[in-house]
């Protein structure tokens, strides 16, 4: 049975009578760290970040980042480039333990993206398999407030959207020319 236990510190011992340090964004070299047991690496919190431009939304830049001593590291990286609806692009790095592969589902503006984080197919990977897309929610006590009722456990997005705009000199109004999605995962 696959259990959470806390990562050894540095020098290989196990934490064991510390305090128990975890806030957001999870940063796994300052907080405590935890790994699946029978795995080799801490679980990470990874950010990864869509900008969408062109008329269609179709020149898609990408990154793949993860917060350590408090500073963001970029991982992996990809610079804008035309995705198609239905067609996929990976983003690997050196520190960037598996692949991420990025699918645009469709080819409207606003497209659904799939994200998945390993290989399903492959069988040392299936504790670290993780795939979500731009639409959907996770539900557990990770979601950041506002919480509602008793229960502090909600429903958030993996994603959120925000237009990307600027203003021309003497224009009132800002312009829009693309959009950004921004999005968290756990892995390692």
């Amino acid at each position: 049975m696959t259990k959470l236990i806390r990562s050894p510190n540095k020098q290989g011992v196990a934490q064991a009578g510390t305090a128990l340090l975890w806030s957001y964004p999870y940063d796994s070299t300052t907080m405590t760290a935890w790994r699946i047991d029978g795995e080799d690496a801490d679980i990470r919190h990874f950010f990864v970040t869509l900008t969408l431009t062109g008329d269609k939304r179709d020149e898609v830049a990408a990154d793949v980042s993860v917060t350590e001593n408090g500073n963001s590291v970029v991982l992996a990286k990809r610079d804008s480039k035309v995705v198609n609806g239905g067609d996929s692009f990976f983003l690997r790095g050196k520190d960037l333990p598996r692949a991420l592969e990025v699918k645009r589902e469709d080819s409207t503006c606003d497209s659904v993206y799939t994200f998945t984080y390993a290989d399903p197919h492959d069988a040392k990977d299936l504790n670290r398999f993780f795939q979500f897309n731009s639409s959907v929610e996770g539900y557990g006590r990770w979601a950041r407030p506002p919480f509602t009722g008793k229960d502090q456990n909600h429903r958030e997005p993996y994603c959120r959207k925000k237009p990307l705009s600027k203003r021309k000199a003497g224009d009132s109004n800002p312009t829009v020319y693309g959009t950004e999605i921004a999005c968290e995962f756990p892995g390692w």
